[in-house]
């Protein structure tokens, strides 16, 4: 099975992993259509009863191997349109927390998972893990986001940080954040990154933020 690929900063929350095939005679859906009754359409939910280590699910994306990967507070679940494979605590040593926030796969194709114990990345079978010793603000990690450039922006409880080079450099409300926790990430089309807070919308350009609240 291959899903259509979502985009990288994933926000939102599921309850259970619903993935709804819209199917009409002679072409494709965009919406529901009013005049369709609902026994036309066909739809399948995956839960804990079907290979799911937890029906919460924050965050899903498919990777260009055709993997679907989805982010739930048991860890994180491999699908490949028949069965679900698992990592967790207990068979990826180097995940600290079962409680994964946010996945995505970088330019290089590493995944990086954000969890309430640090940022971990994936690549050729390798595993690193970042936390406050490597350089991180805090180890309540929500969410990590790679721009244009190629930097990774990680968005956590303790304020913001940009990894580039094999190094953190961290921004906080001293530096104009609008506040330390942050909850979404996104770069427009000028190259300015929108950093979503508890308190407050703030713009990164140029160096600078700019705050909205």
């Amino acid at each position: 099975m291959r899903l259509p690929s979502p985009p990288r900063e994933c926000k939102a929350h599921f309850t259970g992993l619903l993935i709804t095939l819209l199917v009409l005679c002679g072409g494709r859906a965009l919406a529901l259509a009013p005049a369709v009754e609902l026994g036309q359409f066909s739809r399948q939910v995956w839960q804990t009863e079907n290979g799911l280590p937890q029906n919460t699910v924050h965050c899903v994306i498919q990777t260009r191997d055709g993997y679907v990967w989805a982010a739930t507070e048991e860890g994180l679940a491999r699908f490949d349109g028949r069965g679900f494979v698992v990592f967790d605590k207990e068979n990826t040593p180097q995940l600290k927390s079962n409680d994964v926030r946010s996945v995505f796969q970088d330019k290089q194709g590493a995944l990086w998972l954000s969890t309430a114990e640090g940022l971990v990345r994936l690549s050729n079978g390798e595993a690193a893990v970042f936390t406050i010793q490597q350089g991180l603000p805090s180890n309540d990690v929500e969410l990590a986001y790679e721009d244009r450039a190629g930097d990774i922006w990680v968005g956590t409880s303790g304020g913001l940080s940009r990894y580039r080079e094999g190094a953190f450099a961290n921004f906080a409300t001293r530096d104009g954040l609008a506040a330390g926790s942050v909850q979404a990430l996104f770069e427009d089309a000028e190259g300015a990154l929108w950093v979503g807070t508890t308190d407050g919308l703030s713009r990164f350009k140029d160096g600078r933020f700019e705050s909205f609240d």
